[in-house]
């Protein structure tokens, strides 16, 4: 007879080199209480003076749960996060980010499951 363990969230030191552990551990310490290692969207671009995050999707990819929480954290702390689905032509793409502005909630979706 065997006995199932309850499932337990990952620790959020799981996956994380020795090194990045120490400087974690050092950020805690000097009381910085809102560390974000994972879920990091794919670029970061800065655009006279503004700052906005873009991730990219292919195919049927989607947000894993670690990114949409970086990017709820993100857009709380006032930053815009755009989703572009990749599989658009980069024509379409490029078309649509020139008229974007960071007042707009922008998902670009091209493609297949859109």
């Amino acid at each position: 007879m065997s006995t199932k363990l309850p499932r337990t969230e990952p620790s959020p030191l799981e996956g994380l080199k020795p090194s990045e552990v120490r400087v974690l551990e050092a950020l805690q310490s000097l009381g910085f209480d809102e560390i974000v290692h994972t879920g990091w969207p794919d670029f970061a671009v800065w655009n006279h003076g503004q700052l906005f995050f873009v991730e990219v999707k292919s195919g049927k990819d989607s947000i894993k749960p670690k990114q949409r929480i970086c990017h709820e954290f993100l857009r709380s702390k006032g930053f815009a996060v755009i989703t572009i689905q990749a599989d658009g032509t980069y024509s379409q793409i490029k078309n649509r980010l020139r008229y974007w502005t960071p007042e707009e909630d922008l998902s670009i979706y091209y493609g297949v499951g859109c």
